[in-house]
C-alpha cells in the first residue's frame, strides 16, 4: 500500500447522512427539514455523489465551489461565508440558488446590486452574531439597520446561526437561538417575514458525540415560534468526518517526536481526535504511557498531534493510521509539501450491497447499517430480533445469489461476516447453501 493514504468509507457518509434526516424529521414534524453539506469539507466526487443521492443539498462559500455543481448533481444550493465576490454573487444568482445568508448591510448592496442588473429576486437569509467576540455575523444594531432597507430584487425571509461543532454547552445553545429569534422579532417590526431557521452545521462527527445532534435539534425545536416552518441544517464534518481514515509511515524518531511521510495535523484535526494506532510487526518497546509527539513535513510549529499513554513506541517503517480524518484533511498544500501526494482510496463493498437491494426502501436497510462494521468492512455479528435477523438474511441471500460466482459462495460469506460460522448456519437453516450449488 503506497503511503500517505486516505481511505474514504462512501457507504458511512450514506449512514450519517440517512441519521441526521431521520433525527431531524422525526423532531421537527409537521415542518419541513432541509438538509445541506458543506463542500468545503471534502469536495471529493464520490462523496459529492453519495449525499447528492440522499437528497441532500448544497452550502458553498466560494465560486470555485459552485463551479464544481452541475444542475445534474443538485439544483439545492444554498450560499453562505465570510465573503462573497460580485463574480460569485452574479453565478449565483443566474444559476437560481435557493438562498444567499448575508452578515452586513454592506453585503445586502452587494446583493441586491448584483440582483437588480439582472432582474432577478434573490431570497436572503441574515447570519446572527451569537457570541460577543465572534468577527462574523450581524449583531442587534447592524439588524435593524438591515431591517429598514426594502427592494423589489430582494426578500428576508431567514436567519441564521452558527454554534460550532465543540461547544458542548446547551446553554449556549440555548442562547444561540434566543439571539436569532430577538433578529426575528426586530425584522418582524418592520414587515419581514421570517419563515426560515438556519441552524448551521456545527456538529462533530456522530462517532465523536453520537447524541449532540439529537440534544440540540431537540433544544431549538423547543423554542421554534411557529411561523418558523422551514428548518435548514448545513453541516460538513458530521458527513464526512469519521469516514476518512489516514495511513501514514513513519520516518523518522526523534526522541518523543514521530516524523511521518504526511503533513497538516494541529490546526486541522476534526471534530473527534483521530483515534491513532501504531500497526507494526515484531517486539517493540514499551513508552509506559508517556506522550508521543506525531509531526508532518509542514513547516509550522503546530503541525504537531500529541497522543498520550501510547503502549509502544513506533519504529521507522511502521504504519500509523489516524481514524476520523474524512473532513478539512485535503488541501493544496498537502501535496505541495510532500515527497509522496496522498492517495485516495475508496471502500465500496457495503454500497454495493444497498445499491442491488434497495435497502432502504425494504427496511432492511437500516438494519444492515447498524450492523455494519465500517472500519473492517463486515458484519461482526447477526441481530438477535427475529425479525430483523429474517430480513437481513433474506437480503444477503438475494445480494449472494446475484453476485457471488458459482462455487465461491463461502468465500462471499467470508468477505462480509466476521461471524462466518453464523451466518452460514442461518443460510443453511434457510436451505440457501443448497439451492444456489
Amino acid at each position: 500500500m503506497s503511503l500517505p493514504r486516505l481511505v474514504l468509507s462512501i457507504e458511512k457518509t450514506k449512514l450519517n447522512a440517512e441519521r441526521l434526516k431521520t433525527t431531524a424529521q422525526n423532531i421537527f414534524t409537521g415542518r419541513t427539514v432541509q438538509l445541506y453539506y458543506a463542500l468545503k469539507a471534502n469536495y471529493h466526487p464520490e462523496i459529492l455523489s453519495a449525499l447528492f443521492a440522499c437528497g441532500i443539498g448544497a452550502e458553498v462559500g466560494r465560486l470555485h465551489e459552485l463551479n464544481m455543481l452541475t444542475k445534474m448533481m443538485t439544483n439545492r444550493v444554498i450560499i453562505n461565508g465570510h465573503y462573497k465576490s460580485l463574480a460569485f454573487l452574479e453565478a449565483a444568482i443566474k444559476r437560481g440558488i435557493e438562498r444567499i445568508y448575508i452578515e452586513s448591510f454592506d453585503e445586502l448592496m452587494r446583493v441586491e446590486q448584483v440582483a437588480r442588473s439582472l432582474e432577478r429576486k434573490v431570497q436572503v437569509g441574515i447570519r446572527v452574531k451569537i457570541f460577543v467576540n465572534n468577527k462574523v455575523g450581524a449583531d442587534e444594531a447592524e439588524i435593524r439597520k438591515i431591517s429598514l432597507f426594502s427592494s423589489p430584487f430582494v426578500s428576508l425571509t431567514a436567519l441564521h446561526f452558527h454554534l460550532g461543532w465543540n461547544e458542548k454547552d446547551l446553554m449556549v445553545a440555548q442562547q444561540a437561538i434566543s439571539l436569532a429569534l430577538i433578529g426575528e422579532s426586530i425584522l418582524a417590526a418592520a414587515g419581514h417575514r421570517i419563515t426560515v431557521l438556519n441552524i448551521g452545521g456545527s456538529l462533530a462527527e456522530a462517532s465523536a458525540a453520537p447524541n449532540q445532534a439529537y440534544n440540540r435539534l431537540q433544544l431549538f425545536s423547543k423554542h421554534l415560534p411557529a411561523h418558523i416552518m422551514t428548518i435548514e441544517i448545513e453541516p460538513g464534518r458530521y458527513y464526512v468526518g469519521d469516514c476518512g481514515i489516514l495511513y501514514a509511515q513513519v520516518e523518522e524518531i526523534r526522541g518523543k517526536r514521530v516524523l511521518l511521510n504526511t503533513c497538516a495535523y494541529g490546526y486541522r484535526l476534526t471534530g473527534a481526535t483521530p483515534a491513532v494506532d501504531i500497526l507494526s510487526v515484531g517486539s517493540r518497546s514499551h513508552a509506559n504511557g508517556e506522550s508521543v509527539i506525531f509531526s508532518g513535513h509542514w513547516a509550522a510549529e503546530n503541525d504537531v498531534l500529541v497522543v498520550s499513554n501510547i503502549e509502544n513506541m513506533p519504529h521507522v517503517g511502521d504504519t500509523v493510521r489516524f481514524r476520523n480524518y474524512g473532513a478539512y484533511v485535503d488541501a493544496w498544500f498537502d501535496q505541495i509539501c510532500l515527497d509522496k501526494t496522498i492517495q485516495h482510496e475508496l471502500s465500496h463493498p457495503f454500497d454495493q450491497l444497498l445499491e442491488k437491494l434497495e435497502f432502504v426502501q425494504k427496511g432492511a436497510g437500516s438494519i444492515l447499517i447498524h450492523y455494519w462494521d465500517f472500519l473492517n468492512d463486515e458484519l461482526r455479528v447477526l441481530p438477535s430480533s427475529q425479525y430483523e435477523h429474517k430480513l437481513l438474511i433474506n437480503a444477503i441471500e438475494k445480494w449472494l445469489y446475484e453476485c457471488a460466482p458459482p462455487g465461491h459462495i463461502e468465500s462471499q460469506l467470508r468477505l462480509i461476516c466476521a461471524d462466518y460460522v453464523s451466518l452460514k448456519r442461518a443460510l443453511r437453516a434457510n436451505s440457501y447453501i443448497e439451492r444456489v450449488r
